[in-house]
């Protein structure tokens, strides 16, 4: 019975988590990263359909006639859209929540990096992997998916993200799970530089990381 429970706890969390990972390169770029432990690039968008429904646009990015904007309707389902040669696509994440519409979206630009950051507002421990990040060249609008982590900080020099590991594999259930958290450094591109060691629990993360767990600029900000 506690290794069905503990079976059960593993599935509840990988749905949480909602990241779909792959070895196909759809960008047509050499970028490689790291999701544990699969090598895989996320860059996709597809043709955006118009509709009629009221809704709240916030421009990112605007520069020489491209666009990268985030269009809210009035269901509050929220998608990532770019224009180029005036062409409107769709951002394609390969993420469940992201692609679905049912996130947030925030960023932080570094030169012609920009790191958009969703946030799916997960239940349970799905608070673990809350906010997925993705580098988008402005150049070109390439996106590579660079990590998920719990909380984020972006720095002038840095990107810092808190990276859960759970204690107990042999909980029954969610609530009797022990996460700990470590930071994880990447450089301003968007390439891991190195993994501390050291743990600390939640309370510490909040005092790391704010309340608010992420300091990018937000469609409400």
């Amino acid at each position: 019975m506690r290794k069905l429970f503990s079976f059960l706890c593993f599935i509840f969390l990988t749905m949480s988590c909602g990241q779909h990972t792959g070895s196909d390169n759809t960008s047509g770029t050499n970028d490689e990263i790291a999701v544990t432990g699969i090598q895989t690039t996320v860059t996709d968008s597809m043709p955006a359909e118009e509709s009629d429904e009221p809704i709240k646009r916030f421009t990112i990015f605007k520069k020489s006639g491209k666009k990268l904007y985030i269009e809210r309707d009035s269901s509050w389902s929220t998608h990532c859209y770019t224009i180029k040669n005036g062409v409107k696509r769709k951002m394609i994440f390969n993420h469940e929540y992201l692609d679905d519409g049912g996130c947030d979206f925030s960023y932080y630009s570094y030169g012609k990096y920009l790191f958009l950051v969703g946030d799916f507002k997960p239940n349970s421990n799905g608070w673990t992997c809350r906010f997925p990040l993705y580098r988008i060249n402005t150049d070109d609008f390439t996106m590579k998916y660079v990590y998920a982590g719990a909380a984020i900080r972006f720095t002038p020099k840095e990107i810092v993200i808190a990276g859960a590991r759970l204690t107990n594999e042999d909980a029954e259930c969610t609530a009797d799970q022990v996460w700990v958290m470590h930071d994880v450094h990447f450089d301003v591109n968007g390439n891991k530089i190195r993994e501390d060691k050291k743990e600390y629990d939640f309370e510490e993360m909040e005092r790391r990381y704010g309340k608010e767990f992420v300091n990018s600029i937000g469609f409400d900000e």
